[in-house]
Parts: C-alpha cells; structure tokens; sequence
C-alpha cells in the first residue's frame, strides 16, 4: 500500500480502537452511576464532572503523548522504502506495546475492579487514541499536499 493509504489505516485503526473503548466507558461509568432503586442517573453534576475530567485527561495525554508516538510511526511511514504491508506500519518496539495494551485491557476486565474506575479508565485512554488518530489523519492531508506541490 502506498504512504497515504497507510498513514490512513493507521490512524483508522487507532480511531476503532477508541471509538470502542470510549463506548465501554460511557457505558461502565453510566451504568456505575444509576440508582439500585430507581435506575435513573443520580448525582448529575457528578457524573458530568468525572466524564469531563477523563475526556479532558484523554485529551491531554492525545496530544502530549500519543502525538509523539504518531509523530514517529508516520515519520517511520515516509522513510520506508516503497510500499507497505500491514506489517510495516508499527517496528517491533510499538507492536509490542500495543500487544502489552490490549493484554492490560483484557487484564483489567478480569481483575476485580469497579465499574466506575474501568470506564473512567476507558474513557481516557479512548479519548487519547481517538486524539492520536487525528494526528494521523493530519498527516495524511499534509503528506498528501506535499506530494503534489
């Protein structure tokens, strides 16, 4: 595959990988939220602020830390001589840590840990990847207009 179409699927899969989490989350946190009595939301401030704080602690995290990691795999992307597979998207170091993530994941819904705390955590870490995504598509954009100028 071409730079562009990779730079695209990288930043595609970093989005479906958020997009799931930030769905877990916002479902971990409400349900960590309703009454036992009623099943309604209680405490609606509340819950507003911790959902805005783990977006806003995604967020930062997106764009101080993923930024980085994104920064360096397109960087990885433009230097690679002539087409990619999928296997040349992420060298050995960045494999291994999203394998170590996904491995945290499934960890952490097997521990026993709080609703709340998982889909707070969800919610962040969907957040960041979601903001790392975007990077990816910016660069793709970027790239792209390089080409043709």
């Amino acid at each position: 595959m071409n730079k562009i179409t990779a730079t695209i699927l990288s930043g595609g899969i970093w989005m479906m990988g958020g997009m799931s989490l930030l769905s877990k989350g916002f479902r971990l946190l409400t349900q960590s939220m309703l009454t036992q009595e009623s099943g309604e939301l209680f405490l609606t401030r509340e819950f507003a602020f911790y959902m805005s704080l783990a977006i806003a602690l995604g967020f930062l995290k997106g764009r101080f830390v993923l930024r980085k990691t994104a920064t360096r795999i397109f960087q990885r992307i433009t230097d690679f001589p002539g087409s990619l597979s999928l296997f040349d998207l992420y060298d050995k170091k960045t494999s291994a840590l999203i394998f170590f993530m996904f491995f945290l994941g499934f960890l952490l819904t097997r521990l026993p840990i709080s609703p709340f705390s998982r889909g707070f955590m969800d919610i962040a870490i969907g957040t960041a990847l979601c903001q790392g995504a975007l990077f990816f598509f910016r660069f793709a954009v970027l790239y792209r207009k390089q080409i043709r100028s």
